[in-house]
């Protein structure tokens, strides 16, 4: 436990960059949900930092180097030195976000509440979202390294930026046909970040 609490403390010691960004989302939050938008924004953010800290704490116990944490209205990033990033380092951010989903569920279901629904909500989201195999979101980076070991990591790379210019090109589709313009925003950066992304 004392280990575990030392790693903990380790993790949360790496510097935290709130990017600007994030106040364009705070504005789409009070916008979209009034004067509980602040709360649910905090949520959100709190969600966040979660995530990206689990990945941190995973990297650390790996030997991998975190130099910085940074927070953007598109989500966040934990930018390591050493980028042989394994399957429990990607792994580690979803489940963390499942953790706390199943934390919250019972509690939703004794005393129900939109403030708990929003914080299931937010986590389900993370979980679940980040684990398609879109490059270099957790799940692209599961599949990067689940091809890595069987036909190389420059072959695989290229499998997996070009899986995600074809589901990344999917969803803007069909989020064009729903007029979701948030998410079109939000799929077309993750394939702008994909076509950028060195290994």
């Amino acid at each position: 436990m004392k280990k575990f609490v030392e790693e903990i403390k380790k993790a949360v010691s790496v510097p935290l960059k709130l990017n600007w960004t994030l106040l364009i989302l705070l504005v789409l939050f009070v916008a979209s949900y009034k004067t509980i938008g602040i709360i649910y924004f905090a949520v959100a953010v709190l969600s966040l930092l979660v995530h990206e800290y689990a990945h941190t704490w995973m990297a650390l116990r790996k030997g991998v180097s975190v130099y910085k944490i940074e927070l953007n209205a598109f989500g966040g990033g934990a930018f390591m030195f050493n980028h042989e990033r394994g399957l429990k380092i990607a792994l580690a951010g979803p489940l963390s976000s499942m953790a706390l989903f199943l934390i919250a569920l019972p509690l939703f279901l004794l005393l129900p509440s939109e403030t708990t629904w929003f914080f299931m909500s937010v986590n389900a989201i993370l979980a679940l979202f980040n684990l398609f195999p879109l490059y270099p979101m957790d799940g692209g980076r599961v599949l990067y390294h689940g091809l890595a070991k069987k036909i190389g990591e420059l072959k695989s790379i290229k499998v997996v930026v070009m899986t995600t210019y074809i589901l990344g090109g999917v969803f803007i589709l069909l989020s064009l046909f729903s007029s979701n313009w948030w998410m079109v925003a939000i799929f077309a950066f993750i394939i702008f970040l994909a076509r950028h992304e060195k290994e």
